[in-house]
């Protein structure tokens, strides 16, 4: 994950607990009373594919990060501009580990450890700048040590499969630069090429020589 990226997601994630905690110390208000029932208008009906794609991103939220889905609810209840904008980098997020589920999935299960790793680490770090660091950061501490661990095994990983991948690479080189092109490989390649020529000719001339015998047509059959 990008540098800009955690940044985002991390000042997102602090308004996300800003606003769901102001929410949780709030004393219970009394329900308004219910107006009159009145015809929704099509611009307030919420789409079915948006409806769809919200529970997509709660269901994925409670799957890897049940904390987050729980901060989640309370912030829709609180706050709903900040809810729909934390549902769509859910949802964004949740659609680019499903499309890579589908190409490499070694590779989707590393990115799923790391977002997992990423948002705790957000919510914590949120958590901390709005009570008290000293509590949280010890577990803080040790979830981003956690994760440097994780990738550094990752980027290791990747060495070894690149160190393997350039070392066939340098084999292929050095085999090319040993047997330089010479008069013997032309002359070999031109000799498969008339073969080729001369074997299609032949079957040409093969088919062509074969002809059907000739049917007795009624009107040449000898008459009576």
């Amino acid at each position: 994950m990008s540098g800009f990226m955690f940044v985002r997601l991390f000042v997102l994630t602090f308004a996300m607990v800003a606003s769901a905690v102001a929410y949780a110390e709030e004393p219970a208000a009394e329900a308004p009373a219910e107006p009159a029932a009145r015809t929704e208008s099509p611009q307030r009906t919420r789409r079915p594919a948006i409806a769809e794609a919200e529970q997509a991103a709660t269901e994925f939220a409670q799957s890897h990060h049940p904390e987050l889905a729980n901060l989640l609810e309370r912030l829709k209840r609180a706050n709903p501009r900040a809810y729909r904008a934390a549902v769509i980098d859910l949802s964004r997020d949740r659609q680019r580990l499903e499309r890579l589920k589908d190409r490499a999935p070694e590779r989707y299960e590393f990115e799923l450890q790391l977002w997992t790793m990423d948002s705790q680490i957000r919510l914590l770090a949120a958590r901390a700048g709005k009570g008290n660091p000293d509590e949280i950061r010890p577990r803080l501490k040790e979830l981003m040590q956690q994760r440097q661990k994780f990738r550094l095994s990752q980027l290791q990983r990747e060495r070894e499969r690149l160190a393997a991948r350039l070392q066939r690479v340098d084999e292929q080189i050095a085999e090319i630069e040993s047997h330089p092109t010479a008069d013997a490989d032309v002359d070999a390649l031109l000799a498969r090429v008339k073969t080729r020529i001369r074997s299609g000719q032949a079957q040409t001339e093969s088919s062509t020589s074969v002809q059907p015998p000739e049917t007795e047509s009624p009107s040449d059959s000898p008459q009576d």
